[in-house]
């Protein structure tokens, strides 16, 4: 994961479980899902994952920026991933995988 999109983890990660991971993709979105241990007969069962976008304006903003810039950009993102997760329900099927778009 590059540093841009390691900012906005760490700026978002409290709005996951704990085991929640992060997984930078090649096109530069991140996916997001953790094990959700409710399932006897699935263990390794995860989480409907969520994906988050990036606009490129955002993008270059951030490599535009001080490192505390960058937090206070990735800071004003958490309340556009609250309201995407808005009614997201972690056993939902792989189909309804969430995606939100920052920026």
């Amino acid at each position: 994961m590059d540093e841009i999109r390691a900012e906005f983890w760490e700026a978002l990660r409290h709005l996951f479980p704990d085991n929640a991971v992060a997984i930078a993709l090649e096109h530069g979105d991140l996916l997001i899902s953790w094990k959700t241990n409710d399932d006897p007969f699935r263990p390794n069962k995860r989480s409907a994952p969520i994906y988050l976008r990036f606009e490129p304006a955002l993008l270059q903003a951030m490599r535009d920026a001080s490192p505390r810039q960058r937090e206070i950009l990735a800071a004003r993102e958490v309340d556009t991933v609250k309201a995407g997760l808005w009614g997201y329900q972690p056993d939902d099927p792989l189909h309804h995988a969430r995606f939100i778009v920052l920026g």
